[in-house]
């Protein structure tokens, strides 16, 4: 990752934290993101609520009177101060909503306080630059969702001799408020990554400012994609709620960590447009007649009229958000973007940041056993506590053609349990094509929507009596079947009625780590990525040598698909060997996996000794190469045979308790 420039200031992470009010982003979340490297924005909506009240007016009940309290003056210079004793001189912003009904004095205030950026969105700020005018090193970043958008603001802001220092461009993905209609935020063509090529162009018509890329960021695969397209930085939100440091009340925090994908939904918002958020207990409530009465009291955005939209919609946002603020679980307003389901446990921001821009994805392989309940092997991962070191999970599907239970259904109690994703095998062996559509759609209705299209062991090794292996085609056909579920269509081209269409599928295929003739195994990844796998699980590597030899052949492959845009990630496969037998079995008869003679000699000699000596010797050169490919490339699968100790041995070795 480049550092970020905007203006003068240099952000040595090209990760803006987004601006969230009331009270989810003031001083303690953007001190710290800024202290971390990135751009830490503090909101200032609703900043007469900081510390109590104490700096603002306030009515009988509570609340800031009149926007000058709502966005209070005093309130606001002392959360930036503030913000400054945890961050110091690094770059610091802070977001205002144009909407607000007291724009031009905030702008004011906050240069006042010595801010170095300021974002607004909420609006086209077309006179933002006459209030800043004063304070020529403050960098200026509009927000659009459009190039029609990004033109009208370049266009205004010329007759102040004046560009943005950065444009930031915000989808329909993210939390709050939208720049869309409720029909446009699901429709494909407003989708972010498909406005933002059209705004690059427009960009270029004004000159050489930053583009930063808004809206359901979530992880460091969304970062590269961004930034990939063209994009200089990445904007994330919700992200940041999920951090200690979030100044939010930890029943606002609770109830995203508790949420599930289906609670997200957008909402009507007395702004006029529509607003994304969980659906609890003040929706309800409004729904059944029994929401609080509305009275004005904070002014807080011109659209709402003086709280005529607010009666219209039956909330006001201003006091719905700040109860959120308070942790007022009955009344809140809790504003999310897409992905606030993901948040599953609290961390620190260093920690955050650094898994943002490490990319680190390490998942774990479990084999379903043969019993008609998966219960004991999860109670196993449970009780060995790996899941706690991992980013998600693999499923088998009956591997060496042995009869277990399903990796469908396998998948689905352990997603349900561990609250992590879990990418389920599908095996061509033995499916036919009526076979593997219908799975994927009963998956699809359980959340199961990352699959691994295998080609499968032959059925001659089966422990079934003459058992036969379907194989209409190898694994490419799945993926086949996959893009065209996600193109709306079944695999015989007839398309699926809009609500009964499934979910997008990601799908995820295997590669050989080693292969004789590179030139054949470029082809096979070639083929994989043109058929839109979104990741490639390589079978174990057993050197570091290894290891950059398949990541410059992936590197290759991607650069010579056909694909404009390939998403393909490259996956390092990792198993232990504490085994001479085990190693020697693995290079002798595991077609694609080279292990190095000096593995082989080190656990023969050590076997010799002792089986305690064995051990001890395939333990300390598993776990040195585990640390070194996490180093060099920080997505890896382990594989060790259910053997989930020995995984959060090695892993926890490596990175610790950050995941715990």
């Amino acid at each position: 990752m480049n550092p970020l420039r905007i203006g003068k200031y240099v952000i040595e992470k090209p990760i803006v934290q987004g601006g969230m009010g009331v009270g989810i982003s003031w001083d303690k979340l953007a001190g710290n993101v800024s202290k971390e490297g990135g751009l830490g924005v503090v909101s200032a909506v609703g900043t007469g609520y900081y510390e109590d009240g104490k700096h603002a007016k306030l009515s009988k009940t509570g609340r800031p009177v009149e926007a000058e309290n709502f966005y209070c003056s005093e309130a606001t210079k002392e959360i930036i101060k503030n913000a400054r004793k945890i961050c110091a001189d690094k770059p610091l912003a802070v977001n205002i909503l144009y909407a607000s009904c007291d724009y031009g004095n905030i702008v004011k205030d906050v240069c006042e306080a010595g801010i170095n950026i300021i974002i607004t969105g909420a609006g086209l700020p077309t006179n933002m630059p006459e209030f800043a005018a004063d304070y020529p090193d403050v960098a200026l970043v509009p927000i659009v969702s459009s190039a029609k958008a990004l033109k009208i603001i370049c266009k205004r802001w010329a007759r102040y001799d004046k560009v943005p220092d950065a444009v930031i461009i915000e989808g329909p993905k993210s939390g709050g408020h939208q720049g869309f209609t409720y029909e446009q935020c699901s429709q494909e063509e407003y989708q972010l990554e498909n406005i933002v090529p059209p705004i690059i162009e427009e960009a270029k018509k004004w000159g050489d400012f930053p583009l930063i890329a808004a809206g359901g960021i979530w992880d460091k695969n969304d970062i590269d994609k961004f930034l990939d397209m063209g994009c200089s930085g990445v904007q994330m939100a919700t992200r940041f709620i999920g951090t200690f440091e979030c100044d939010a009340h930890e029943n606002l925090k609770n109830v995203l960590v508790n949420a599930n994908e289906e609670d997200i939904k957008l909402i009507k918002s007395p702004v006029g447009l529509p607003a994304r958020g969980v659906i609890t207990n003040l929706q309800k409530s409004i729904e059944n007649g029994t929401a609080s009465k509305i009275a004005c009291i904070s002014n807080c955005v011109a659209p709402c009229k003086r709280g005529e939209e607010a009666r219209a919609v039956g909330y006001c946002i201003a006091d719905s958000l700040s109860d959120a603020y308070m942790g007022n679980l009955d009344t809140g307003l809790f504003f999310t973007g897409t992905n606030g389901y993901k948040l599953d446990k609290l961390i620190s921001v260093k920690e955050l940041m650094d898994k943002l821009r490490s990319g680190r994805f390490i998942t774990l392989e479990t084999t379903p056993t043969l019993s008609a309940k998966i219960d004991g092997l999860i109670s196993k991962l449970d009780e060995s506590e790996a899941y706690k070191y991992v980013d998600g999970f693999t499923t088998t599907d009956s591997p060496l053609a042995k009869l277990k239970y399903s990796s469908l259904f396998g998948a689905v109690k352990i997603q349900e349990k561990f609250n992590k994703p879990v990418i389920a095998t599908v095996s061509m062996r033995d499916k036919n094509k009526i076979a593997l559509q219908s799975d994927l759609l009963g998956a699809n209705d359980f959340n199961i929507r990352t699959i691994l299209a295998l080609t499968g062991d032959s059925a001659k090794a089966s422990d079934q009596p003459n058992t036969k292996g379907v194989f209409e085609g190898d694994s490419s056909l799945l993926l086949e079947i996959v893009n065209c579920f996600n193109s709306g269509i079944n695999y015989a081209g007839k398309p699926f009625k809009d609500d009964e269409r499934p979910e997008t599928i990601y799908p995820f295929s295997v590669i050989n780590s080693f292969a004789k003739n590179p030139k054949t195994l470029l082809k096979k990844m070639i083929k994989k990525i043109e058929n839109h796998s979104v990741g490639l699980i390589s079978q174990p590597v057993y050197s570091v040598e290894q290891a950059k030899n398949l990541i410059e052949i992936f590197n290759e492959a991607k650069r010579s698909c056909k694909c404009s845009d390939p998403q393909a990630q490259l996956i390092l496969g990792y198993f232990p060997i504490t085994r001479f037998r085990t190693a020697q079995f693995l290079s002798a008869h595991v077609p694609g996996i080279d292990v190095p003679i000096e593995w082989l000699d080190s656990l023969r000699f050590a076997s010799n000794e002792s089986e305690e000596d064995e051990e001890r010797v395939g333990m300390e050169m598993s776990q040195k190469l585990f640390n070194d490919l996490l180093e060099l490339h920080p997505k890896i699968h382990v594989m060790t045979a259910n053997k989930f100790e020995l995984a959060k041995e090695i892993i926890s070795k490596s990175i610790g308790q950050e995941n715990g």
